[in-house]
């Protein structure tokens, strides 16, 4: 659980950098391998195997699955998003599983809300706004 926590806090810092396209296609698909060296191009000695896909546009939902031998990181996202004068609130509605292939255990999570402030005037910043629940039921 400890591993997981902090493997999942770690990741905040990429997850929240808005990036585009902001409108994926209906049925858009990613697959590839994440490795630790950024030149390497065979898939022998990846980490994890990625897949993404676009299985919703409105309200848009993500699936995703992020895989080894060890480990499956799998759920979707599905984004509700919110205008306030010049911020947008972007709820992440979806559960994430992590499910270690060993023993079968799973720990389950949802993604805390975004804030993105100054999206018209001042200062862009981002803003976490709730708490991580972390469920592991067996355990």
């Amino acid at each position: 659980m400890k591993q997981v926590v902090a493997t999942v806090l770690s990741t905040l810092y990429m997850t929240v950098k808005p990036s585009k396209p902001f409108n994926p296609i209906l049925g858009e698909t990613y697959q590839g391998y994440l490795s630790a060296d950024a030149h390497q191009t065979t898939n022998k000695q990846a980490l994890f195997k990625v897949f993404a896909e676009q299985t919703s546009h409105h309200p848009p939902v993500s699936n995703f699955a992020v895989e080894n031998s060890l480990v499956s990181i799998f759920g979707h996202f599905e984004l509700k998003g919110s205008t306030s004068g010049n911020s947008y609130t972007i709820k992440n509605q979806g559960p994430c599983t992590v499910r270690f292939l060993d023993t079968n255990q799973q720990i389950k999570y949802a993604l805390p809300e975004v804030v993105m402030k100054g999206i018209i005037w001042g200062t862009t910043s981002l803003q976490l706004t709730n708490s991580i629940i972390f469920i592991d039921r067996e355990n």
